[in-house]
Order: structure tokens, then sequence, then C-alpha cells
């Protein structure tokens, strides 16, 4: 399957996206999601006795704010400190931190509408948070 591409990312501003959840591995390593869905099965977090045989073992979900909201109100500063309070929403969506298998605010994703509105670079701030 080909991936797409999004033509809106800056890959310069990479490094400014915030991982607010990152499972390891005991060398400290990153988990791959692989790994962790394996770790929560064998600490019996996760139990698909009861699954459907195409039932998901992960979800997602991704919040997401007006663009707009976060240039009037401090861009890039105000957007980590909204979404670090919107991981904590996060946590009780899942239930536990322990079935976070990951949380990234994007901020390299540039709002081509609104950077065209302004006269300047605006970005689309948005947390993405996998869990099982």
């Amino acid at each position: 399957m080909k991936r797409c591409a999004n033509a809106d990312i800056v890959p310069e501003r990479k490094e400014m996206n915030v991982r607010f959840h990152q499972n390891y591995n005991p060398d400290g390593t990153p988990e791959t999601y692989h790994q962790t869905v394996n770790r929560l099965l064998e600490e019996k977090k996760i139990v698909k006795h009861n699954f459907k045989p195409k039932s998901a073992l992960v979800d997602e979900f991704i919040l997401d704010v007006n663009s707009e909201c976060f240039e009037e109100n401090g861009g890039y500063e105000f957007a980590k400190k909204f979404y670090e309070e919107a991981y904590r929403y996060a946590i009780k969506e899942a239930g536990s931190e322990d079935y976070i298998m990951s949380a990234v605010l994007h901020a390299d994703e540039r709002h081509v509408a609104l950077s065209e509105k302004y006269g300047h670079d605006v970005y689309h701030y948005h947390l993405h948070v996998l869990y099982r």
C-alpha cells in the first residue's frame, strides 16, 4: 500500500513535535506499537478472548482545534500548553496512562489558507493519541 505524503509538512519543524508519551523496552529503546500490544496482552491489560476476528486492539483519536485559535493566542507556546492539558484528558479517556501507546503533538504542518490570510506561516497544531 502506498502512503500518501502531506505536502504541507515542513520537515525542518519535525523536532518541534512534542511527544507526551512513548513506551520503552527494558534496554531503553522505544517500543514499536506491535511490541506494546504484545506486552499489554502478556500483562493482561488487553484481553482478546471476546474480540471478533477483525476487531481492533488499538484505537486512535485526534484532538484538533481551529488553527486560528492558536494563532491568536500565542501560536506554538500556547499550543504546547493546550495540548499538554488535552493529553491529561486523553489519559482519562483511555482509562489509564498504562493504555496509551503514543501521544504526539504535531507542530510541523503548515496551514495554507491561514498562512495566506495572515501573510506569514501559520501551523496546524493537533494531537494524535494511540491507545488500547
